[in-house]
């Protein structure tokens, strides 16, 4: 008796030769095969975690905000005005928490292959020359552009979404 193969869309018996030496791939729920999406989010790993490192030093940036607000608020000392550590310093670090914050959420969506416009975005913030995160966010912005940009990961991307 001949060998005989399932259809992994429909179930339904084939003989062993109707695949012709290929692999049968299960049919596509999210990500292709369990195996591709683990592989492409293995792939995405490493840039992932560079650029959330990235984010969480953005958004530290906090403290000086806190702690500037606060002490504008508290006092209204002359000291602060003549060092220039007023508004502006505080808006600032506000301002580069929030892109920390925008990294980070980023990367999280990217991790599970969800939402690559955002995902490239974050990684296009952590580049910016202007956030202390971007010691680590340079290079593994970078990292994350090729990644990003490789056929299969767009295509994982592509799939997650349709499912």
């Amino acid at each position: 008796m001949a060998e005989q193969t399932n259809c992994p869309k429909c179930g339904a018996d084939l003989p062993a030769n109707a695949t012709k030496g290929r692999k049968i791939k299960a049919p596509k729920n999210g990500v292709g095969t369990t195996d591709e999406s683990e592989a492409i989010c293995k792939y995405l790993r490493r840039p992932a975690e560079g650029l959330m490192i990235a984010g969480i030093v953005n958004i530290l940036c906090i403290i000086p905000f806190v702690v500037l607000m606060g002490t504008q608020l508290l006092s209204n000392s002359s000291l602060l005005r003549s060092r220039r550590l007023d508004l502006q310093g505080a808006m600032l670090s506000l301002l580069v928490t929030i892109v920390g914050a925008v990294i980070v959420y980023g990367v999280m969506r990217m991790k599970e292959l969800e939402n690559r416009k955002l995902a490239v975005i974050a990684r296009v913030l952590a580049v910016l020359p202007v956030t202390p995160g971007c010691v680590l966010g340079v290079p593994f912005g970078v990292w994350a552009l090729i990644t990003l940009t490789k056929p299969e990961v767009t295509k994982a991307f592509a799939d997650n979404a349709d499912g």
